[in-house]
């Protein structure tokens, strides 16, 4: 790196604002205290961006599903129920091998965890333009 570099807190709306150097080094760089923070904030900014359309990482495939029609959306209910079965009777059978042990400490567990991984109802309402 050069003297003339900037190192600035990250933003996205500051660093798109910045064309990346391909053939030499950067001249402003963007830091975060956590990946975790910085995905946030692109979370926040994507959110704003109007589109006729959804979009969907799929990990199996490692692509982009565009979500623009009923039938692609309905596609992904059905792939996610699926998923919720097998978590379901994952809780199943760890429930039944608590029995006997201490199985409000595994109920308290997973419901800490689901708490931690959850949008609350009013907030998937208002994503979904729907009125709760």
């Amino acid at each position: 790196m050069t003297d003339n570099v900037k190192m600035l807190h990250f933003d996205p709306n500051v660093a798109i604002q910045h064309e990346p150097m391909i053939t030499t080094f950067q001249d402003i760089y963007f830091w975060t205290d956590s990946f975790k923070d910085a995905e946030t904030q692109m979370r926040q900014l994507v959110s704003t961006i109007t589109k006729p359309f959804g979009l969907r990482y799929n990990p199996y495939t490692q692509s982009v599903e565009v979500l623009s029609t009923p039938e692609k959306i309905a596609s992904l209910v059905s792939e996610l129920r699926g998923d919720l079965c097998i978590v379901s009777d994952a809780l199943k059978r760890i429930n039944d091998q608590d029995v006997g042990n201490d199985e409000s400490a595994t109920a308290e567990a997973v419901k800490k965890l689901l708490k931690q991984l959850s949008i609350d109802d009013k907030q998937l309402m208002k994503r979904m333009n729907l009125k709760s």
